[in-house]
């Protein structure tokens, strides 16, 4: 079972479980269309278009029964404490998708593992989703239970620099302008595309005994911002144009977008641990930057519906570009 699933990672996480041969019951809301869909009835999956905090008699039996939840919405405190009352009655294993941005960073290379320091959470959305992971580690459960902290993670979201991860950006390349990068766009990054997160979210689901309690779902290699600009001007089939910004004078600009880069994108990033080397050992990671922006591309090359831009982000874009 997948509570918000369906999504950037999601979909892709159901995929892996179907073709398997599991039956999945996607929870959510409701179908947006700007998600990745399954053709209609398709074998093992079902649908429960619910809202999970107000939960029917036969969406909490469904939950009661079911093997494996995975939970892409749990965002804070209250979602955390909401998954208390919601799975009293669940025996099977939990798995709650949180962040490696909620790690301690400075300015030199970073090479993380599950035991680094998280206590400096300046970004609320990483401080929330650590207060999130909190209640559900300190939890008294009948279910077993496992953080999953994935790095970025890209496919219908693509991998921007700054700025909205729509088509709000190529849109912006498409009219000649310049992709703007954070410092000098040679912060190195361990970026995995969905498919591949998928595949790890898969094996842990059923191999659960071999992993801790925390773990990351990360990428092996590791690539630029750079190297991810010309991946896009590639796909685009424009010639590279780049103009780099300033930490402070994006912050200065845009604090909104800023706040990712300041607490999460500037650093320099790596990862280790015992968690990675089981993935080297049984998964292989299939996707590179390229490869994965021609699968993103694809999709929304295959209907305009998909193409959305960001009026307002635009404007934006050009007061800092």
């Amino acid at each position: 079972m997948t509570l918000g699933g369906g999504g950037n990672i999601g979909y892709w996480v159901e995929s892996a479980f179907l073709k398997l041969g599991h039956d999945v019951v996607s929870v959510n809301r409701g179908h947006n269309r700007m998600k990745r869909k399954f053709p209609m009835a398709t074998p093992g999956l079902s649908y429960c278009l619910e809202d999970i905090n107000l939960p029917s008699k036969s969406l909490q039996n469904k939950i009661n029964q079911a093997d494996v939840i995975i939970d892409f919405i749990c965002f804070n405190e209250k979602d955390a404490l909401q998954r208390k009352s919601l799975l009293s009655e669940f025996l099977g294993l939990y798995l709650m998708v949180s962040t490696v941005a909620l790690y301690d960073r400075d300015l030199h290379l970073n090479t993380l593992s599950t035991l680094s320091p998280t206590s400096r959470l300046d970004w609320p959305y990483a401080r929330k989703k650590y207060e999130a992971e909190l209640v559900i580690k300190n939890a008294t459960t009948k279910y077993q239970k496992k953080i999953l902290r994935l790095g970025h993670t890209f496919d219908i979201s693509l991998p921007v620099p700054f700025g909205p991860s729509n088509w709000t950006i190529p849109k912006w390349l498409l009219e000649g302008k310049p992709l703007l990068i954070h410092r000098s766009g040679g912060s190195i990054w361990p970026i995995l595309h969905s498919i591949d997160a998928a595949k790890r979210i898969h094996f842990v689901a059923n191999n659960s005994q071999m992993f801790s309690n925390t773990i990351n779902i990360v990428a092996e290699s590791t690539t630029t911002w750079n190297e991810i600009g010309l991946a896009f001007f590639k796909h685009l089939k424009l010639e590279p144009k780049f103009k780099y910004i300033s930490v402070d004078e994006l912050r200065n600009k845009h604090k909104y977008w800023s706040d990712s880069v300041c607490f999460h994108k500037q650093f320099d990033e790596a990862f280790v641990g015992v968690e990675q080397d089981l993935f080297k050992k049984y998964l292989s990671q299939d996707i590179d930057v390229e490869q994965g922006l021609a699968i993103s591309f694809e999709w929304y090359l295959s209907s305009e519906d998909y193409r959305i831009v960001d009026a307002q982000a635009l404007y934006e874009l050009s007061k800092i570009g």
